[in-house]
């Protein structure tokens, strides 16, 4: 008993001499003994690891890394024995939670968020697009910044995505530096399991097709078997993907599509009439199953649209032009197809480069028959003395088509470039419905004669957009601020509907 007396002594003497142990230390000797010392605070049930088990390794994953956790340090909660009750507490067992898969509800109304810039970086900025989810309030937007330099200069496709009212951080998605002008992107949900996808290109125009089922934390990529440069992306019902991309073959350039998914691909359709790239693509589903739509502005003086049920085989179309000058130069060609009246309203714009004008034609029965082609914007500065366009503005670039279905307007978010301030983002609408007074003109247009401009401007200078349409709402606003060798990426809500109704009223 003496000699039990006299190791507690030393004991007692060496614990009162040596620091006082760390939480890990103890945790490591608890972890040994299978017990806690009295006050010595414990982990949460279940923390501790166990030793015997194989640790599983996260794959590397080369994107834009995501930051890690902040351990947990407590508080933990304290080991209170009975009275002259020893101080060993069983080891847990820690046992697994199901978590069942999340089912996505169908939305009353899309995504709500105010301005939101998804992305602030050196250089020059191009390529933004951006999808709704249409089976939930998800929202995703993509884009290629590029360093400033020289036309080669090396760029980033970048992505954002909107999930349960939570923007998650930019991120990357290509494995290598994307070349100016190579790759592109398109991006929408695939609506089966509300998966995020990613169409883009790589240096050497190679198509990826990155899926996403967990909100960008990890992705799939499947090689396309055809190579180009993507140019629009739609994904129906069924979760088929239909894609156009710009195909290039020495100087010259065309427009493609196929339908698939994963690495199971069509056979590609390629646009005739076609050597300068510019287009779109709209997938619309009715009785009749889904229905693809297309328009391509060709190298000559005519704009095609085509027509498909089963995406192998197309009609083909031209649209009325030049019915207010020779767009020889046309770009940024954008095409709208909306149920309107028990119908489809079918219309597509085109802006033009060398002489600025943007123009419009639309169908009502589904493209039967076709308006007139009506003008938007007309307008060129006129010269200095020195030959130069010093003040006033060019009109217009880069339309997107909107329906508004409260006033029963066909709209277009526009760019203007003015001489002395740069980019700015302009509304026009015209009406659809025969009773209404002044249908049959574009209101907010700017003609050539500067006395009859009633443009109006949605943003301050310095900035391009393009509309992105919502599935229920009103559509958003893709966003790029244009400072000195900075471009900024914002999206925000845009509401045609005062704008129309207090312009007609």
């Amino acid at each position: 008993m003496k000699h039990l007396r006299g190791l507690f002594i030393v004991l007692y003497v060496l614990v009162g001499c040596s620091p006082e142990l760390t939480t890990s230390q103890h945790q490591a000797t608890a972890g040994v003994r299978g017990c806690w010392e009295y006050g010595v605070p414990q982990p949460i049930l279940g923390s501790t690891p166990n030793v015997s088990e194989t640790p599983t390794l996260e794959p590397i994953d080369w994107r834009t890394p995501t930051a890690s956790p902040t351990p947990y340090n407590g508080p933990w909660p304290e080991c209170t024995p009975l009275p002259a009750t020893p101080t060993r507490t069983p080891t847990p067992v820690p046992t697994r939670t199901l978590i069942p898969p999340e089912t996505p509800a169908i939305p009353v109304n899309p995504p709500s968020f105010d301005i939101q810039e998804l992305g602030d970086f050196a250089g020059v900025a191009t390529n933004q697009t951006a999808a709704f989810a249409p089976k939930a309030s998800d929202f995703i937007a993509a884009w290629i910044a590029w360093g400033y330099g020289t036309e080669e200069a090396t760029g980033d496709v970048w992505y954002r995505i909107y999930h349960r009212g939570e923007w998650y951080p930019a991120k990357t998605i290509n494995r290598d530096p994307v070349r100016k002008g190579q790759g592109g992107v398109a991006v929408g949900f695939r609506p089966t399991d509300n998966a995020a996808v990613i169409a883009w290109g790589d240096s050497s125009r190679n198509i990826w097709i990155s899926v996403s089922k967990d909100v960008g934390k990890t992705w799939d990529d499947y090689a396309m078997p055809h190579v180009g440069t993507v140019q629009k992306m739609i994904i129906d019902d069924s979760g088929l993907i239909h894609l156009m991309w710009i195909a290039v073959g020495g100087d010259d350039r065309w427009l493609e599509y196929s339908q698939g998914q994963d690495t199971t691909w069509s056979t590609p359709y390629r646009f005739v009439g076609n050597s300068n790239g510019w287009g779109d693509l709209e997938v619309v589903q009715d009785g009749a199953g889904v229905v693809r739509w297309a328009v391509v502005a060709d190298a000559g003086d005519a704009v095609r649209l085509y027509r498909s049920t089963d995406g192998l085989s197309w009609t083909e179309s031209v649209l009325p032009t030049h019915a207010y000058m020779y767009e020889e130069a046309r770009q940024d060609v954008d095409l709208l197809v909306v149920p309107r009246n028990g119908s489809w309203l079918v219309a597509a714009a085109w802006g033009q480069y060398s002489e600025p004008g943007l123009f419009a034609t639309y169908s009502l029965d589904g493209g039967q028959s076709w308006s007139t082609e009506e003008r938007i914007a007309q307008r060129r500065p006129a010269l200095d003395a020195n030959g130069e366009e010093s003040t006033g503005y060019r009109a217009g670039y880069k339309p997107s088509l909107i329906y508004d279905r409260t006033t029963d307007a066909l709209g277009s978010i526009w760019n203007r470039l003015d001489a002395q301030q740069g980019w700015q983002v302009m509304f026009s609408y015209r009406l659809l419905n025969p009773e209404e007074a002044g249908v049959g003109m574009w209101r907010a247009a700017a003609p050539p004669d500067p006395e009859q401009d009633t443009s109006l401007p949605v943003t301050s200078h310095g900035w391009q957009a393009r509309a992105v349409a919502a599935p229920v709402g009103d559509p958003m606003l893709l966003s790029m601020e244009i400072r000195n060798r900075q471009y900024r990426v914002v999206v925000q809500p845009f509401h045609p509907t005062p704008l129309i109704k207090k312009g007609t009223s």
